[in-house]
């Protein structure tokens, strides 16, 4: 079939992907029909899972019963702090299965939770724990020791701490109880009753009801504060399965029948591709979810063999170094699809993910766009490996040049997107929000084309292009031919001060581990067979230590920037 005669067929009257008209406030578009709409609706869907295995969190396993009946007391006891409709639940706990139970348990109330990386340092904290102006934090007692300072300034009334019967409490410090009094060990929690008192102060929710805050990862400056609603994190369940049925029907097949799944989730909960986009999915179709707190090759090679695992979720670059692992080849016969997204990959991933007999995929998105909202996998995404995919049809896209004028087919300008999964806004900042968002379009800082087709490919950041005596060069295209290189294995490309032409490409290169660097002659050599003769790198280091990147593997381009060109 064509592309838009399957588009056509799967949103149809009467079809699972019907579409209807969405409005939110001075926002509109189209909406699913079908599917959850809200936190609550993934939540009464795993109903049907009965004591199905849901969770494997390091030596803890937990059932789908048993997470309902914990959220329940959990939610219980957020209301008996106080909790209520809108109110927000700081939550700073690591891959625990707390972690997954207090985002419901908030749901169910109608709070807003706001997830903290763990390991943010003390002043990050501060500021993030600030910006969420949250009523209680959630958290275990590391984050607790490391933020008593920034808990006495702010908002919070309450600490419940994780994984301790008696936490310390300071006088300075907001009332600190232990959540394992209210829920007991993770062990215990299928003898939890489902029914509670307080299941009367569970609040009815709207989908386009505030429901999460993520923190922008800051690779280019302060994080910011992202308002999602419920509707934007259930969409995340549609776009999946529509994007997988699109790719079958596209390649003239049906949508395969639905079989076990188990996912190694190797992305941060508190990203939103880690919350939203691998986690949510699996529990409406209940699958197991295993979670690494941290990377280890051989530890997944373990956890892919005894969990009989069949979904990978992970960072491009970590799945690109794994899938060369020899462990991985002994281990991977259960595995089938393998969905990357969190930073761009390279074009040889999906060839190398399908060499292995795994469905590659691929997803676009930004935290504030709650996650992805383009995306591809198997031959379409095989056919089109520097292209980011479709994006959903509850999505629009365009593409717009500085002026402000819609571009066509083929040219490249800032990429803006609108519909329902685009976030509400900036917690806390208009200011912000309208310099982001205008006419219910956001403007995503991504420069990109759109073909006539519809894909969309992601040329670079904004904020990344060089301008070279007045002509655009992007930083990310460099970086692909450097990356292709055999001995290179990493790379990044900065814009270098140059009096003549304004900038000029500056490349920072770490070689592979055991081999020798290469000369700066052979480097330029080997690109010119990839680049024009002006996006030739001028400057190459050589960096013995990695490049810094983020927990969702992005380069942390503004840091770099300032390291490298202070030392010059």
């Amino acid at each position: 079939m064509e592309l838009a005669a399957v588009v056509e067929e799967l949103t149809r009257p009467g079809a699972t992907f019907e579409l209807k008209d969405w409005r939110d406030g001075e926002r509109s578009g189209k909406c699913w029909k079908n599917g959850p709409q809200s936190l609550n609706d993934i939540f009464a869907a795993t109903r049907a899972h009965g004591d199905q295995p849901f969770l494997v969190c390091g030596r803890d396993a937990v059932s789908y019963s048993a997470f309902r009946a914990a959220c329940e007391h959990m939610a219980s006891q957020l209301a008996s702090l106080g909790v209520g409709k809108g109110d927000v639940v700081a939550l700073s706990v690591g891959h625990e299965p707390e972690w997954i139970v207090t985002l419901f348990a908030a749901a169910r109330l109608g709070a807003i939770t706001a997830p903290i990386n763990t390991a943010s340092d003390k002043d990050e904290f501060a500021l993030l724990l600030r910006m969420s102006r949250a009523a209680v934090l959630v958290c275990d007692e590391r984050t607790l020791a490391k933020g008593a300072d920034a808990l006495a300034e702010s908002t919070v009334r309450h600490v419940l701490v994780a994984r301790s019967q008696s936490p310390s409490n300071s006088s300075s410090l907001p009332p600190v109880l232990s959540l394992e009094e209210t829920l007991g060990a993770v062990s215990t929690w299928s003898g939890l009753s489902s029914e509670t008192d307080a299941a009367a102060s569970r609040a009815a929710v709207d989908p386009d009801d505030p429901a999460l805050i993520l923190f922008t990862s800051g690779t280019t400056g302060r994080p910011k504060a992202v308002l999602l609603s419920h509707r934007c994190c259930a969409y995340s369940v549609f776009h999946a399965a529509y994007r997988n049925t699109r790719a079958a029907l596209l390649a003239g097949k049906q949508p395969a029948p639905p079989q076990r799944e188990a996912l190694l989730l190797a992305l941060p909960l508190f990203h939103a591709a880690g919350c939203r986009d691998a986690l949510l999915p699996l529990m409406v179709r209940g699958g197991l979810v295993v979670t690494m707190p941290f990377w280890s090759p051989a530890r997944a090679c373990a956890l892919i063999e005894d969990n009989q695992i069949t979904i990978l979720a992970m960072i491009p670059s970590i799945a690109e170094q794994f899938l060369r692992q020899p462990g991985f080849e002994q281990v991977k016969a259960s595995v089938r699809q393998i969905i990357c997204g969190g930073a761009p990959p390279s074009a040889e991933l999906p060839r190398l993910i399908a060499g292995h007999g795994a469905i590659p995929g691929q997803n676009w998105g930004m935290t504030e766009t709650g996650g992805a909202v383009v995306g591809h996998v198997g031959p379409e995404y095989l056919s089109a490996p520097h292209s980011c995919g479709l994006p959903a049809p509850v999505l629009s896209l365009r593409v717009v040049s500085p002026s402000g004028a819609v571009l066509g087919p083929g040219e490249v300008g800032e990429l803006q997107v609108s519909g329902p999964q685009v976030m509400k806004g900036y917690w806390g900042d208009e200011a912000l929000t309208a310099e982001h968002m205008a006419d219910g379009w956001l403007r995503t800082g991504d420069l990109a084309t759109i073909d006539a087709s519809g894909y969309c490919s992601i040329v670079d950041r904004a904020k990344d292009m060089i301008i070279m005596a007045g002509e655009n060069i992007y930083c990310s295209e460099i970086e692909r031919a450097l990356l292709a290189h055999p001995k290179i294995g990493d790379a990044a490309v900065i814009g270098a001060p140059h009096e003549g032409v304004g900038e000029r490409p500056l490349a920072i290169i770490v070689v592979k581990d055991g081999m020798t660097p290469p000369s700066e002659m052979d480097v330029r050599i080997f690109v010119a067979g990839h680049l024009a003769p002006g996006k030739i790198p001028a400057s190459i280091l050589y960096r013995s230590s990695a490049l810094p990147r983020n927990a969702m593997g992005k380069l942390e381009k503004a840091r770099l920037r300032q390291e490298v060109l202070a030392a010059r």
